[in-house]
């Protein structure tokens, strides 16, 4: 008795370490988290670009030398992504500066003169001759827009444009530790993938190694039927921009289709084309593109892009449109991947749920 006595207080002393160890590694990992929080964005952007890039990055790792793989075959792979995601917003962002600054001559020019009001301000119906009145009054005269941009808040306008910078500055370097942590998980992708299952495994059983799974195959749905999306979207509104003879077509249409790949943003684009239609009196024309684009960019948002999803994640139509949103709306721009596979891992618990509280034959009543 005594020897066993012995034995339970050696095994109460031996738990009261284990106990400190778990306490001791939360604290530090909760202060490794606390002092990188400001890196967690990156490093969310980078595992949500890796993961959903994982299959292809494989296949392009194929084709390179044995040799290279471990550090040249990642950085070129990395290299291919930022150009797939930068090219394309880089250019949009070129295609408005460019538009933004013919805007800008074309009304410096038409201010020496006067900026008479368009022909179908006065034509809207109850309210139309009041603003073409109010237009004629504030910016009608020669030299009246220059009045009222000097009229301006120059303080405002400074903490505007300081605002801009500091957005700027800021997303490039997300951009930039984005792309360093791309290729960290690139080069080590397999070692961690391997040890995460593992340890997942271990700690969790089978059935949450296989969550992991299938939120990761939501994820990568989520950024394939973004890309799909927006290609069609694009495609679609450049052949609608170059039939009404749209300025610069072809840049318009690549600026849709990568506002289309996010929720509602396509939009804008839209609504920035008909503006510079109606400014130049072609009312119609605005009429058809506004029209046409609320027609293409809907049916992609509310049926394509879920449709997609639902396909490749088992999300149904509802399940992926909410998680979209619903992402978007807690987590930002992010929230758009990572919604829909929350979503995703949700509705799989929940049918496991259900499933197992169902009857089985062998019960008998």
């Amino acid at each position: 008795m005594a020897r066993v006595h012995r034995r339970d207080g050696e095994a109460c002393s031996s738990g009261a370490p284990v106990s400190t160890r778990r306490v001791t590694d939360a604290v530090v990992l909760v202060a490794t988290l606390w002092l990188l929080r400001g890196f967690l964005l990156p490093a969310a952007w980078a595992l949500v670009i890796s993961v959903s890039t994982w299959p292809l990055y494989c296949r392009f790792a194929q084709f390179m030398p044995r040799r290279t793989r471990p550090h040249l075959t990642p950085f070129c792979f990395c290299v291919l992504v930022t150009l797939f995601v930068l090219g394309p917003l880089l250019f949009a962002v070129t295609v408005v500066a460019a538009e933004a600054r013919s805007w800008y001559q074309q009304l410096a020019v038409g201010d020496q003169h006067g900026l008479a009001p368009p022909g179908w301000l006065a034509e809207i119906p109850f309210v139309g001759a009041r603003l073409a009145h109010y237009w004629q009054d504030s910016i009608g005269a020669p030299g009246q827009l220059r009045e009222v941009i000097d009229q301006a808040d120059g303080v405002a306008m400074l903490h505007w444009a300081q605002s801009i910078g500091q957005l700027v500055v800021h997303h490039a370097f997300v951009i930039v530790l984005t792309i360093v942590m791309m290729y960290a998980l690139y080069s080590h992708g397999d070692l961690l993938a391997s040890q995460l299952a593992r340890a997942v495994h271990r700690r969790f059983g089978a059935r949450v190694a296989t969550l992991l799974e299938d939120g990761a195959d939501a994820l990568r749905a989520g950024v394939h039927s973004m890309i799909i999306v927006g290609i069609v979207d694009g495609a679609a509104m450049g052949v609608a921009y170059a039939l009404v003879g749209v300025p610069s077509a072809g840049g318009w249409a690549v600026v849709t289709g990568v506002l289309a790949t996010l929720p509602f943003a396509g939009y804008a684009a839209i609504l920035t084309v008909c503006a510079g239609l109606l400014v130049r009196n072609a009312v119609s024309s605005a009429a058809w593109i506004g029209a046409i684009g609320v027609a293409v960019l809907f049916t992609s948002d509310k049926a394509l892009r879920p449709l997609l999803m639902g396909n490749r994640s088992g999300l149904s139509f509802l399940g992926a449109l909410l998680g979209g949103i619903g992402g978007l709306a807690t987590l930002g721009l992010i929230g758009v991947f990572v919604g829909p596979a929350v979503v995703a891992l949700g509705v799989v618990v929940c049918r496991e749920w259900l499933r197992d509280g169902e009857p089985r034959p062998s019960d008998g009543a």
